[in-house]
């Protein structure tokens, strides 16, 4: 797995450990070639206007960046609503 700063070992070792009989994740996004979920439904990117409402229908927001600071990814956040 290489490191592209965008948390995919956080995301993975979700896949492996999170009780999926309770929970349900969904990512949204592109994935490395050399990630496959096993639990967590993956689904593409799509823009800000389209992401704002699938994420009010969803309880907890994960963002998995290590390498970018809290205030860009911030940002964005307040521009999807």
């Amino acid at each position: 797995m290489r490191p592209c700063g965008k948390g995919f070992k956080t995301f993975k070792w979700l896949d492996e450990n999170l009780d999926f009989e309770r929970y349900s994740m969904t990512f949204m996004g592109n994935i490395p070639d050399d990630i496959t979920f096993v639990n967590i439904q993956h689904q593409p990117p799509v823009t800000s206007e389209k992401l704002a409402p699938v994420l009010k229908h969803h309880d907890v927001y994960l963002a998995g960046l290590t390498l970018v600071h809290f205030s860009a990814q911030k940002s964005t956040w307040l521009s999807m609503g």
